[in-house]
């Protein structure tokens, strides 16, 4: 099986050659390293791969962690039979790519794979991971693989044929909860999402939000992106979801946030979140409205 391994570089001399380090063990599997050259990493043209396939792309600017993956998709990466969307801070001292690679070839009803994904630094399970696959009775013991609803895309291997089908990551949400979105889509496929149990790979759960601005943002994105992937998750008439979200979450979230309670957002930050809701309310409340502006999207990048 060939296998594209995408990794988004975005000021990522940190965190590259030690991820680049672990990818090299499984460089007698067929793999393909496309590096996107998102900002400000210079080390990625020093990378050492030994025994790896490797081409470096670069964004024409600075693009959300789902359009960066698209652009690596569009320019090569889905000429392959698997398609890794990799995180570059992560690392791994198991041979976990062919592991999950064996498991999409053996079993056709897998449409993508995730290994257990472990904090950097030490066992335990990475936040975002133990909140998705709370409910399936997951546990990270044994070689029988677990089906799940959703996975952080942090280590996703995805058959590529299913993909093309699926379409890549939606831009809407830029980053934070696109991956769940190409997980409903990818259940709705008439196929599994599961994990290897027998695998593993460690991730610096974010990295990307180091200061004040940026940790705002992604709590600006969060409170915007849930609703939309509810929206599309739940279904039904989405402007009586709206009018709820509106008249009852958002002043209960605006009081939790005046009364400080535990893990409330400041008010700003709501506020902020629910005005961004609103410049994509147009689309976002109709179906169809979401829907065209899915398609005007695939056809703009030119989707297979």
């Amino acid at each position: 099986m060939r296998i594209s391994v995408i990794i988004v570089a975005y000021q990522g001399d940190k965190w590259l050659p030690k991820c680049i380090e672990s990818i090299n063990a499984s460089s007698h599997h067929r793999i393909e390293l496309l590096l996107v050259d998102n900002y400000d990493s210079p080390c990625l043209a020093g990378l050492k791969t030994p025994g790896l396939t490797r081409r470096i792309v670069k964004t024409p600017r600075v693009m959300g962690f789902a359009e960066a993956n698209n652009f690596a998709l569009t320019n090569g990466g889905c000429d392959s039979d698997a398609v890794l969307l990799l995180n570059q801070d992560t690392w791994s001292e198991s041979q976990w790519i062919p592991q999950c690679a064996d498991i999409l070839e053996s079993d056709q009803s897998v449409n993508a794979v995730s290994p257990i994904i472990k904090q950097y630094d030490n066992d335990q399970l990475d936040p975002n991971f133990e909140t998705s696959v709370a409910d399936a009775g997951f546990m990270p013991q044994g070689a029988t693989p677990v089906t799940v609803e959703h996975v952080p895309a942090v280590a996703l291997m995805i058959r590529t044929e299913t993909l093309k089908a699926v379409g890549p990551l939606d831009p809407i949400f830029g980053s934070y909860y696109e991956d769940y979105d190409l997980c409903l889509r990818l259940n709705r496929h008439e196929g599994r999402i599961v994990i290897a149990t027998d695998a593993s790979v460690r991730h610096f759960s974010g990295s990307a939000s180091t200061t004040d601005a940026s940790r705002r943002k992604r709590s600006v994105q969060i409170i915007r992106n849930r609703l939309i992937y509810k929206l599309r998750k739940e279904g039904g008439p989405r402007w009586m979801r709206l009018l709820g979200h509106f008249g009852r979450d958002l002043p209960r979230n605006l009081l939790r946030g005046l009364l400080r309670t535990q893990s409330s957002q400041p008010i700003s930050v709501t506020i902020e979140g629910n005005l961004e809701i609103l410049k994509l309310l147009r689309r976002i409340s109709s179906k169809k409205q979401d829907e065209l502006g899915w398609r005007q999207y695939l056809d703009q990048i030119a989707w297979h």
